[in-house]
């Protein structure tokens, strides 16, 4: 089937969709006769729909229902996110996914085009259900999901093949100050927004960011691996077994080269309140550095993982700052920004990681 590009959830066809799951050899050779659809999730930077499938004869093992995935309809939105954001999700699946061994979703059809309109068809992973950021997760979910991120992150650790890959050859190089300059444009509206919300040192915190970010930059750790970079709540599904909770990652749109330890900071600073992160912080992060070097990673310390949990937080915040201020706005992703921001101000604070906005000699 050559790439095409459906714009949005209800140009999807029964025929397309026959055509597109017999090619992938998931429903053998029935035809879709029917599949109604309905949005899922929350939509800031995409839609998702799921179709439910009916077939015209029985398929064993064929699936019940799959999940679409398209670009924003709202034209800001979509323009921030056709440059990196959509690329990055179609990169994972089509060249990654089968390359690491965290759970992600199956996928059945990827394409995109040069204006950024994307079509996804992927597994859906029910009856495994959606987190949410303004729940936050248990204990024993974010344990999970730490665990999770042992299976992207330690695959390609350190593989020198990833700088000359297709995904990540073209990307040029930002200069911190570039950067900075974008950020700090940005602050003083996302403070104008959620501020009312933050304690005082927190908001203090976010002036000095708006100034003093390129220090931070420059100081951001190297490098050595993939990483999601939007690892919270809402891209992640939960079975319900509440014990020993399984884990599934979606929303790839984050997806690059980075700093492993981006992604744990992101989920125990996000996830958790204040409180429950402090008292199972530094066990967690033990925990994860422990999996990682059993998963056969020997070159990193577990000094040199603390310290780069703190550094890395910078990329909470850029995720945290730009999606609030470019995503579609709504009522809930007001609630979610204010929520994350207060949060990662607090974890900043708490581990003293706001020391990267001092200049070094």
């Amino acid at each position: 089937m050559t790439d095409h590009v459906l714009r949005a959830y209800g140009d999807v066809t029964c025929e397309f969709l026959t055509e597109v799951l017999r090619e992938r050899g998931w429903i053998g050779d029935a035809n879709v006769v029917d599949a109604p659809s309905e949005t899922v999730g929350a939509g800031l930077m995409g839609i998702c729909a799921r179709y439910r499938l009916h077939f015209d004869r029985d398929v064993p093992g064929a699936p019940r229902s799959v999940v679409g995935k398209f670009a924003a309809q709202d034209a800001t939105a979509r323009e921030f996110m056709a440059s990196s954001g959509y690329p990055n999700e179609l990169c994972f699946y089509r060249h990654f996914a089968s390359h690491v061994s965290i759970r992600a979703p199956g996928c059945a059809y990827a394409a995109i085009d040069d204006d950024g309109w994307f079509t996804l068809i992927l597994e859906d992973c029910a009856p495994m259900e959606p987190g949410d950021q303004l729940r936050g997760c248990t204990v024993a979910q974010v344990e999970a999901a730490v665990r999770e991120l042992v299976g992207l992150h330690a695959p390609l650790w350190d593989n020198a093949d990833l700088d000359a890959h297709a995904c990540f050859a073209d990307r040029g190089h930002v200069e911190p100050d570039l950067l900075a300059a974008g950020l700090g444009a940005v602050v003083p509206g996302f403070l104008a927004r959620y501020g009312g919300a933050f304690a005082p040192d927190e908001v203090g915190f976010y002036g000095r960011l708006a100034q003093s970010a390129g220090n931070w930059f420059a100081a951001r750790p190297a490098a050595r691996t993939v990483v999601h970079s939007d690892y919270r709540p809402d891209n992640l599904l939960f079975s319900v077994d509440e014990a020993e909770p399984a884990v599934a990652v979606v929303d790839w749109q984050g997806f690059q080269r980075g700093c492993a330890m981006a992604d744990v900071s992101f989920l125990v600073g996000n996830a958790l309140e204040p409180d429950a992160r402090r008292a199972h912080e530094d066990r967690l992060v033990r925990d994860y550095h422990a999996a990682l070097v059993e998963a056969g990673v020997s070159t990193y310390s577990f000094d040199e993982c603390w310290d780069d949990y703190a550094a890395s937080l910078l990329s909470a915040l850029l995720t945290t700052i730009f999606g609030a201020m470019y995503g579609v706005r709504t009522e809930r992703g007001d609630r979610m920004f204010e929520l994350m921001g207060a949060r990662h101000a607090r974890q900043i604070l708490d581990l003293r990681a706001d020391r990267f906005l001092e200049a070094t000699g």
